[in-house]
């Protein structure tokens, strides 16, 4: 397994810095049944949801889809959180099937 730093630095550099959060003091408000996160990505568009998965899966790095931050608490509980991926500027849904918590961007 990739170390999460080198992950992160790889993030980064693809995306800039303005669209990654790794400072301690802030990350605990993106924590996921408790886990705290090493950082949070916000993507823009499919292409870098695309970039940072494929990132993430190559290194082995647990990845928690995040948007208002509500219902947090539904589905299974994660066993790790090394980075939340925060939809919050990607804003191109095509379809949310709330009974299915199914979401088409």
């Amino acid at each position: 397994m990739a170390n999460i730093e080198t992950v992160l630095q790889q993030i980064e550099k693809e995306l800039g810095s303005e669209k990654i959060l790794v400072q301690e003091a802030e990350l605990e408000t993106w924590a996921v049944d408790g886990l705290i996160p090493q950082g949070v990505v916000f993507p823009e568009t499919i292409k870098e949801i695309s970039l940072i998965l494929r990132i993430a899966h190559e290194a082995n790095v647990a990845v928690i889809p995040y948007g208002q931050g509500t219902k947090m608490g539904l589905g299974g509980i994660p066993r790790r959180a090394d980075l939340v991926l925060s939809t919050t500027r990607y804003a191109r849904v095509i379809d949310y099937d709330i009974p299915n918590f199914t979401l088409t961007a």
